[in-house]
């Protein structure tokens, strides 16, 4: 109601559509462009122009963060695509029944706002063709992070360390998961998510 009414919006259906999919893309990269194509895909007419503007309807509604990337080894930012991440984890359960949740994608939001209210600012890094989860800053810190819900199976934890092993600085490196067995290696600390986020100065 608050992005109908005080931006005039006259799609209804539109913009429960685009906040359906972006909801349950949560952690996903994604553009107007994208997302344009998607709900043509699903013979509704709209336009790049249009989806931004919705977008930022949303983000000015206090229902989204918008997350830029960048690529960690020339220290700049990059312009197509960008993460999403909900203020309250809430609305994705509005969205997505019991059957649908994608804990993972859960599980990164809850990191990403507790990052936040620790005060760090956040963006997505990139790395050759491999990309971390977040690369938090806060005063002299610099702090690298994934998140997995497990990374009990090999295969998936060799994916998870790859990205950080590739980067080269000495700043602090870590992978969180739900996990209970502590498999830090190379350098990079392993963290349950209950340890994460009992910590009051990550």
């Amino acid at each position: 109601n608050d992005i109908l009414y005080k931006n005039k919006v006259k799609d209804l259906d539109l913009l429960e559509r685009l906040m359906e999919f972006m909801i349950s893309n949560i952690g996903k990269l994604f553009s107007a462009n994208s997302i344009s194509k998607y709900i043509k895909n699903e013979n509704r007419k709209t336009t790049p122009h249009t989806i931004i503007n919705y977008m930022d309807y949303a983000r000015n509604a206090f229902i989204f963060y918008q997350i830029k990337r960048e690529n960690i080894k020339q220290k700049r930012k990059l312009l197509i695509s960008d993460k999403y991440y909900l203020v309250d984890s809430g609305f994705y359960f509005i969205f997505n029944g019991s059957t649908q949740r994608n804990w993972g994608q859960l599980l990164e939001n809850i990191v990403f706002l507790e990052l936040i209210r620790q005060g760090y600012s956040i963006t997505i890094g990139k790395i050759q063709d491999l990309e971390v989860d977040f690369v938090c800053r806060k005063a002299n810190q610099i702090k690298y992070i994934q998140v997995s819900q497990s990374i009990l199976d090999e295969n998936t934890r060799k994916r998870e360390f790859k990205s950080l092993e590739k980067i080269s600085d000495s700043y602090p490196k870590y992978v969180i998961s739900m996990d209970s067995f502590d498999f830090s290696a190379n350098g990079i600390i392993h963290l349950n998510i209950i340890d994460f986020l009992k910590s009051e100065n990550f």
